[in-house]
């Protein structure tokens, strides 16, 4: 039925960032001559206001404003990224790059434990490297071509968080830090930070990097660690030093403290916001003013810090240790988790629309969560029962954030009646 009704609206279209609405001529019915829009994802009230949206956000970091945006403005004012490549390519293109390291790493890497060769990292460092440039130049692309959209900055933010775990599950294989608790934690500070960051825009209504911040300086050093330990193996981190800590103890501790000062900050903007809010200070949107107080604002992290903590004490307390035996799995279904958590907070910011926390998302989660202890009170725990629970969270969380996927490129391309993929004939220099 998916399928019949996507084909029914078929149409091609992208944004990541400053957009003009009179770029776009929303459809206000859908192409199958229906009445209304009947959107799984985009609500009526997104219909009426995706096409309003504005991006707003600033990168103060010195390297991004100094070297690297400059860098590639030249490169696409200059006419070395061709016109027909459409900034949706791009974006996509990064995350393959690491993908396919991410593969690799897990082939020689699978629990988190053996001593993968030199090359390895040297991939993972390049393939960082390559999501970096390629993150900020689909923006630059996107203007010159004129085919910015809220798709494009939807993809962006999307890719963003599917490479959180990536890049993380990359650096457990780096850190040679085991099938352990220290695994999670590797996961769980740049999750938390990327889920913030997000709810603090959704409240905030801009995305503004400090001048040092993980998507630049934060990259730039997992590039350098990368390449420092293909050149003095994965051991090197359990060594320990003078102090009786191994070295990837001292690394997690930093990525830790680093993490919940971030998210502190996070708290602190969104707080500050919605006092703003409260005393009539400056423009806030409708959705911004339903929240209503801090305390609301803040209920809507709980479905965040519930996901982490159940995981967590999920790892912990696995009866057959569950984790030491899928560690990847494991993370990969939290980080799925986080995807769509994220999409739907950026959904809602997009279209101006109240964020819904506790949603089928969460519901599906709790609900899973539910059978798994109910598995084990008929049945035991037993190795074979609990790799079923954790197979069908897995299958579940992948098929509905595949579903997710497919679902809001079509509803967005059709209201925006925008390409996804392609640019325009008319929009090629």
């Amino acid at each position: 039925v998916s399928v019949l009704y996507w084909q029914a609206k078929k149409k091609n279209y992208h944004m990541t960032v400053p957009v003009d609405s009179h770029m776009f001529q929303p459809q206000k019915q859908p192409r199958n001559g229906g009445g209304v829009y009947f959107f799984k994802y985009i609500s009526e009230k997104g219909v009426v206001n995706l096409p309003e949206y504005r991006y707003s956000g600033s990168d103060n970091s010195l390297i991004y404003q100094k070297v690297i945006s400059p860098f590639l403005s030249g490169v696409v004012a200059g006419g070395w990224v061709p016109t027909w490549i459409h900034p949706n390519v791009i974006t996509l293109s990064g995350l393959v790059c690491m993908v396919v390291c991410h593969i690799i790493t897990a082939v020689y890497c699978p629990s988190f434990t053996e001593e993968a060769p030199g090359w390895v990292f040297v991939l993972n460092g390049v393939a960082q490297l390559m999501y970096w440039v390629l993150d900020a130049l689909d923006g630059k692309q996107a203007r010159a071509t004129g085919t910015s959209s809220p798709l494009g900055l939807l993809m962006d933010h999307g890719c963003d968080a599917v490479n959180t775990t990536l890049g993380m599950l990359n650096t457990a294989a780096m850190l040679a830090v085991g099938p352990t608790m220290k695994a999670v934690t590797l996961w769980a500070g740049p999750a938390a930070v990327f889920f913030a960051a997000t709810w603090e825009e959704y409240y905030v209504g801009s995305l503004d990097l400090p001048i040092i911040n993980g998507p630049n300086e934060g990259v730039l050093l997992g590039v350098a660690l990368q390449f420092w330990t293909a050149y003095v193996g994965t051991s090197w981190w359990n060594t320990v030093n003078a102090h009786g800590y191994s070295y990837n103890t001292v690394a997690l501790s930093i990525l830790t403290a680093c993490a919940i000062g971030t998210v502190l900050t996070n708290i602190y903007n969104v707080v500050s916001a919605v006092r703003k809010m409260k005393a009539g200070q400056g423009h806030f949107t409708p959705a911004q003013l339903e929240a209503g107080t801090v305390y609301v604002a803040l209920s809507r992290t709980i479905p965040m810090f519930a996901m982490v903590i159940m995981a967590a004490l999920w790892a912990y307390y696995s009866p057959t240790n569950i984790f030491a035996r899928h560690p990847r799995v494991f993370l990969w279904i939290t980080g799925l988790l986080l995807c769509k958590l994220v999409m739907t907070m950026m959904v809602a910011h997009l279209c101006d629309d109240s964020y819904h926390p506790f949603g089928k998302t969460f519901a599906g989660f709790l609900a899973l969560a539910a059978h798994g202890i109910a598995v084990y009170h008929m049945v035991g725990m037993e190795e074979k029962w609990e790799d079923l629970v954790l197979f069908e969270f897995g299958a579940v969380m992948l098929i509905s954030y595949v579903h997710m996927v497919i679902s809001l490129a079509w509803e967005i391309s059709s209201l925006l009646n925008i390409t996804i993929f392609t640019v325009p004939k008319n929009k090629r220099a």
